[in-house]
């Protein structure tokens, strides 16, 4: 009878473990193509962004879940392209709940669903992007700017537009983040998966001086009916100083809560 109790534990043992080898953890890549390529792709998962990938072709790395992932891919002078990938699970893996149904009870597969191990996505995704044609595509373009500089942010491409603040050579831009969600379309995302990167370029012959930022806590919101500034905890910039032609400041959610942040980017030149 010991024997025998040893002999089950031991089986026990083994059926958990293994399960972990052949639903191969709980995150899964995810590779992208685009035709043409050069697309900005977002993940979304119930309304929330779960990764992205700056220019295809890419790969995501994205935990897995139950629930469908939307692949939203753009380019400038294309139309946006999705793509439904289905959360589904393998045969290997329906077999393996077979067998823990015999050596587990079923032990092993609950823990497995609970946190996802046991669901897969298409790990392979092609799409292809039609272009936007006559004025349409013109419309699409971001008006040239009246001072010497550019503001351009990634994730998905967004241009700053520049305002006089102060005397000659004195400029703010102001661009909105939002914290993952992806709902306003003129907006950067940001995600702990996916920090944006933002990038402020001098002309030929004009020195970027210095640059810097600062909140708008009027145009910013938390979710679930916070004050509006607690967004700003939960959003990490970091930002390189000027090297007389570029600054580069990236943005990057420390958690899951949404909300909107809305910066200010304070701009000298000569």
């Amino acid at each position: 009878m010991k024997s025998f109790a040893v002999a089950a534990v031991a089986a026990l043992g083994a059926a958990v473990s293994g399960c972990a080898t052949v639903f191969e953890g709980t995150s899964q890549e995810i590779s992208v193509v685009t035709n043409p390529p050069g697309a900005s792709c977002s993940f979304e998962r119930q309304g929330m962004q779960v990764g992205a990938i700056a220019n295809t072709p890419g790969t995501a790395n994205i935990r897995k879940s139950k629930y469908d992932i939307i692949i939203k891919c753009d380019k400038p002078g294309y139309q946006q392209a999705q793509f439904l990938d289905h959360s589904g699970v393998s045969a290997a893996i329906a077999g393996n709940v077979a067998a823990d149904l015999l050596l587990t009870w079923g032990l092993s597969s609950v823990v497995d669903s609970a946190d996802g191990a046991d669901n897969k996505y298409d790990s392979a995704v092609t799409m292809t992007l039609l272009p936007i044609s006559g004025q349409a595509a013109l419309s699409q373009l971001p008006a040239p700017s009246p001072f010497p500089l550019q503001m351009h942010c990634k994730n998905p491409d967004v241009d700053g537009t520049f305002a006089q603040d102060g005397p000659f050579g004195y400029v703010t831009a102001r661009i909105r983040f939002q914290v993952n969600s992806s709902s306003d379309s003129g907006s950067v995302n940001v995600s702990p998966a996916a920090a944006a990167v933002c990038t402020v370029s001098a002309k030929k012959g004009t020195i970027l001086a210095s640059a810097s930022f600062a909140f708008e806590p009027t145009l910013s919101w938390t979710a679930g009916g916070n004050s509006p500034r607690e967004i700003e905890q939960h959003v990490d910039i970091a930002e390189s100083r000027p090297d007389g032609s570029h600054a580069t400041f990236t943005i990057k959610a420390k958690d899951e809560t949404q909300g909107t942040v809305t910066l200010a980017f304070p701009i000298t030149y000569r």
